[in-house]
């Protein structure tokens, strides 16, 4: 028997969660309203956010560069 799994995108409560884990000095909230926009999966997130944890200004790096590749319209 096959099991399909539907994993959805990650909600507010979660992208702050998760940023906070990351980023624990960094406003959780300012960075919600920069990628609210984008739709995320949780994976997407922690996997920017771990490779990209030691980047000073990694928000404006995020949004230019890094998500604009794996959002689905």
């Amino acid at each position: 028997m096959d099991m399909i799994i539907h994993f959805d995108y990650a909600k507010k409560d979660q992208i702050i969660e998760i940023h906070k884990i990351f980023c624990p000095d960094d406003d959780s909230n300012e960075f919600y309203k920069q990628v609210k926009h984008l739709k995320l999966t949780p994976a997407i997130l922690q996997s920017f956010l771990f490779q990209k944890k030691n980047l000073f200004s990694f928000h404006l790096i995020l949004i230019k560069t890094f998500l604009p590749n794996y959002m689905h319209f």
